[in-house]
């Protein structure tokens, strides 16, 4: 197991609660690629550096860590830049240094098993990484004083060039499986074949739920992106079409999400969103989750007629609990969703799930 450390920069002094909840988050998807957490540092600044994000101070308690305690990796919950990474590499001696962004696209590489997850995880590390490529590029070109157009200018840009008709290939191969998807979903809806979407974090229980709904065994885990690629199937009984999709986690970058465009495809083209939300969850993790993945949906303009909430794991809750929760967000909402309460293991109140699914698609 490689040896790593956690770093988390708080930009609000105020916050006393949420950053814990992030951090213990980042903790969880450090342990599931088996990363050996050896400590976890968080500074408190109004504002990052543009040079390292955090302070010098700490950059040299890093340094200092790194060389005494033999650290392999150091992983950041902030985004950090291209100059930002290129830097602490260089000011603490650590070759392997990543954000949360790097950390879920290796969880990503650790899931994937089909040709369009590796793809759209391809894409999104070529994108991720590109401008370091250049600035690593950049800063050898300038050691070497090659000339206007010497071999090592000439280097440089076939590389950069190399790079992006890679990311254009992707994209026309992905383009690919984007026109195979619209021409299935417009057989569907001529065929009257609501779609029905499962989307919420990891473990929510999505899968356990998708399983349950659609007499499937698929593969079920407490590790992180267990779904990568979207998974589909027919109720027997029923002209149903359920869909299974990544799951959210808390602060995800933007692009990173765009990078799967084909999941989003499939939120954005069904006829009823199912938004799982763990209940079992501490209030304030319940919470914090439960909005991320709402302004997720809202983000790639999901219809939010079309969603219903889907409160899972009542079977590990208190019921006073449960209403105690559920009062402590939906009160902030000036629209009100369907809600249901479901134990997908147990298959407690499946029957409201589908009431409230065919009062979706009836309006």
């Amino acid at each position: 197991m490689k040896k790593a450390i956690l770093i988390f920069l708080k930009i609000n002094p105020s916050d006393h609660v949420k950053y814990k909840i992030k951090i213990g988050e980042l903790r969880k998807l450090a342990m599931s690629c088996d990363y050996k957490i050896i400590a976890e540092i968080t500074q408190t600044r109004l504002k990052p550096t543009s040079n390292y994000l955090i302070g010098r101070g700490k950059i040299n308690e890093l340094r200092d860590m790194v060389k005494e305690l033999n650290i392999e990796k150091l992983i950041f919950y902030n985004i950090l830049t291209s100059k930002q990474k290129y830097n602490i590499i260089s000011a603490t001696k650590c070759q392997d240094i990543i954000d949360r962004y790097d950390l879920i696209l290796e969880i990503f590489d650790k899931m994937a098993n089909d040709n369009l997850a590796k793809l759209q995880i391809e894409k999104a590390r070529l994108i991720k990484n590109l401008p370091l490529i250049k600035l690593n590029a950049s800063k050898k070109l300038k050691i070497e004083h090659p000339g206007s157009m010497g071999t090592g200018e000439y280097a440089y840009k076939s590389k950069i060039r190399g790079i992006q008709s890679k990311i254009s290939k992707i994209n026309s191969k992905i383009d690919k499986y984007k026109r195979l998807k619209e021409s299935w979903l417009n057989k569907r809806k001529n065929l009257n074949m609501p779609i029905i979407c499962l989307t919420g974090n990891y473990n929510a229980g999505k899968t356990t739920l998708f399983n349950l709904l659609t007499n499937s065994d698929k593969p079920v885990s407490d590790l992180p992106f267990t779904t990568l690629s979207s998974k589909y199937k027919k109720l027997s009984n029923k002209d149903y079409l359920f869909v299974d999709t990544i799951g959210f986690v808390l602060d995800i970058d933007p692009k990173l999400i765009k990078s799967f465009e084909l999941n989003l495809f499939d939120m954005i083209n069904a006829d009823v969103i199912l938004y799982l939300v763990d209940i079992s969850d501490e209030l304030e993790i319940f919470k914090t989750k439960f909005l991320n993945g709402l302004n997720i949906l809202f983000d790639i303009n999901v219809d939010y007629k079309k969603i219903i909430i889907v409160f899972n794991k009542i079977d590990s809750v208190n019921p006073n609990d449960v209403e105690n929760k559920i009062n402590q967000i939906t009160n902030f909402f000036p629209y009100k969703f369907p809600e249901v309460k479901i134990s997908a293991k147990n298959s407690t109140n499946i029957e409201f799930l589908f009431e409230k699914i065919n009062e979706v698609i009836s309006k």
